[in-house]
C-alpha cells in the first residue's frame, strides 16, 4: 500500500482526465496466444486498456542554413548576390536567438 488516505468508495476520482485525441498512439499486443502461442496482431484485437503519460518533450537544436545565392542576369549577365537577413550576416555560424535566450 502506497499509505495514501483513500476516497470513499464509488466516489469519483481526482486524477487527472484523460484526452480524446492523444499525440501519439504505442498498441500493444501479446507476444503470442495464451492457449496455443500464435503470434498475434491489432488485427486479432477484442479491446484495449488505455493508459496516458503526459510528458515535455526532449529539447533538441536544429541548424537552418541561410543561402545568399548569386545570381546570373539572362538580360546583362551581370551577377547579383542576395542579402542574408541582418540577423544572420555575422560569422558562418552563430546561435539563434531561441537558443541566445535558453543560454541567458
Amino acid at each position: 500500500m502506497s499509505g495514501r488516505k483513500r476516497g470513499q468508495p464509488g466516489a469519483p476520482g481526482s486524477g487527472l482526465a484523460m484526452v480524446e485525441n492523444p499525440d501519439e498512439v504505442k498498441d500493444h499486443v501479446p507476444a503470442g496466444c495464451g492457449g496455443c502461442g500464435q503470434q498475434l496482431s491489432t488485427e486479432d484485437s477484442v479491446g484495449y486498456a488505455r493508459r496516458q503519460v503526459r510528458d515535455i518533450p526532449l529539447v533538441t537544436v536544429t541548424v537552418t542554413e541561410h543561402r545568399a545565392h548569386r545570381c546570373r542576369c539572362g538580360g546583362c549577365g551581370a551577377v547579383t548576390s542576395a542579402d542574408l537577413p541582418e540577423a544572420v550576416a555575422g560569422g558562418p555560424s552563430s546561435y539563434g536567438p531561441n537558443l541566445r535566450a535558453l543560454a541567458a
